[in-house]
């Protein structure tokens, strides 16, 4: 049996028979994607353009730099396969396309690493790769994310990918191999850093739950901090190459595309912290509305469109062709009533807003599993603790490392803050967030099925609600792509 199909027989047949309905959800959740990324033009993504220079430019041979792209500072990875096609002769379109398309296998890939990682949580149990997989495969942000041509898809997997290794490697038995596999993850580690910077976060949660074990566990500290040693080893190794580059040619291995101010809380005015919606986050929920709070722009935009890049559009009839999202601010307000302007994003306000209402219930559930996590850190201290104990915990501290990462970026870009806030920017977390809520779900179901069935029955009800939030509104659209030279702030 290959190692392929041993995976897939670990995560689809746990007991020996079929996880039919495992099956059914992570399928469902692909078919979405390969719909999305089929029908979703690839110039209509964030910063789309700049991603496609990226690409041209790779396939040259060379990094670009500030004049090729503004996303001169993003790793290389995500761009080779479409930049290999490009120089082989392929067209542009035809290789971004493609590259959309990968994001169906990426799919695949999260779904069977989310229920790897839930075969340890609970061995014995489907109910929670189910929770988990329904979860996610709700959630607007995940498909809207995948069906952009982008990093963080890729990073997303490779992250629970990471954490699963970490998991096996740190909490395996004295007698059973390690070098092998802290090589893997070291492996999966340096993927990680060619894919998005954010990938320090879950490496910091990886290697701090090593130090961690080899604080508490006397007998194999010794092997836990070679193994430590050797996964960062590799990883920078085959990772760190491109970080080198830009501290050669910029000054700094953190070169990025705007000037940083120092970190400080004063960076930011009041409503970035303290904003609640302006009472309009449950009935119109997109740009311009609560300009700049984050946690109202960040809720809107997991649950809806907030930027308008997926379920909203605005069509100039007399040019024929669409007006770039972050045009709306001056024009569509201004030119409301014109016949010429057609657009949805009146119209779907509304229902965007009633989505955010009726996902108060899985956003709850979300952070329950989160708090419960993070509740359950102290069985990282103990010696003898399984890996159904350590999991919590490391899921928890990946997910709240990246979090914090993510806020003090934001506290050290100048304002006015742009589009900063958006959930791709911390996609990663959301797979670990629907882990961590499966799993309080399974232990409420443990306590009461019949308050189980309640919470699984009013789940499905707002799935249903929101499922037209999972499929583009442009795969029916009069046109195909912006026109525009200019492009969202990355």
């Amino acid at each position: 049996m290959t190692a392929v199909a041993r995976v897939l027989r670990a995560a689809f047949f746990p007991d020996g028979h079929a996880d039919r309905i495992a099956v059914a959800l992570a399928v469902t959740t692909a078919g979405l994607v390969l719909f999305n990324t089929t029908t979703y033009h690839e110039s209509l993504g964030y910063d789309a353009l700049e991603h496609a220079r990226y690409v041209t430019t790779l396939a040259e041979g060379r990094l670009p730099d500030p004049r090729d792209t503004r996303e001169f500072f993003s790793p290389p990875l995500p761009y080779l396969l479409p930049a290999l096609l490009v120089a082989a002769g392929t067209g542009g379109e035809t290789a971004l396309k493609v590259a959309q398309w990968t994001n169906v296998l990426v799919s695949l890939g999260l779904s069977v690493v989310l229920l790897l990682l839930c075969r340890e949580l609970r061995p014995g149990s489907r109910t929670l790769g189910w929770l988990c997989l329904f979860l996610l495969g709700t959630l607007p942000v995940y498909h809207r994310s995948f069906s952009f041509f982008r990093a963080e898809p890729s990073l997303a997997l490779l992250s629970a990918l990471a954490l699963l290794l970490a998991l096996r490697l740190f909490t395996a038995g004295k007698d059973e191999p390690w070098r092998a596999r802290a090589a893997a993850l070291g492996a999966v580690f340096g993927l990680m850093l060619l894919t998005r910077q954010q990938a320090v976060f879950v490496i910091g949660a990886a290697s701090l739950l090593a130090l961690l074990r080899a604080l508490v566990d006397r007998r194999a500290r010794r092997r836990h901090l070679a193994a430590l040693a050797l996964a960062l080893g590799t990883g920078a190794a085959l990772g760190g190459w491109f970080y080198a580059s830009l501290a050669a040619r910029f000054g700094t291995p953190l070169a990025f595309n705007k000037k940083r101010a120092p970190l400080s809380l004063a960076n930011r005015p009041g409503f970035f912290y303290y904003g609640t919606g302006d009472g309009r986050l449950f009935s119109d929920p997109v740009r311009p509305s609560f300009k700049g709070q984050f946690f109202p722009v960040l809720y809107a935009d997991t649950w809806g469109d907030y930027y308008g890049y997926f379920l909203l559009y605005a069509w100039d009839a007399r040019k024929n062709r669409y007006i770039p999202p972050w045009e709306w601010e001056t024009t569509l307000e201004e030119k409301r009533d014109r016949t010429w302007l057609v657009t949805n994003r009146y119209s779907r306000a509304g229902w965007l807003g009633r989505v955010n209402l009726v996902s108060l219930l899985p956003s709850g559930l979300l952070l329950f599993g989160l708090a419960k996590g993070v509740g359950r850190l102290r069985t990282l201290f103990r010696p003898a603790a399984s890996r159904a104990d350590v999991l919590p915990g490391l899921l928890s501290v990946a997910a709240l490392l990246t979090l914090a990462g993510y806020f003090v970026l934001l506290l050290t870009l100048p304002y006015p803050l742009g589009t900063t806030i958006k959930g791709v920017y911390a996609l990663q977390v959301f797979p670990l967030l629907a882990l961590l809520g499966a799993e309080a779900g399974a232990r409420l179901e443990e306590r009461s099925r019949a308050t189980f069935l309640f919470l699984g029955a009013a789940l499905l009800g707002v799935a249903l609600h929101n499922a037209p939030a999972l499929v583009n509104v442009f795969w029916n659209g009069p046109g195909s792509s912006w026109e525009s030279e200019t492009s969202e702030d990355s």
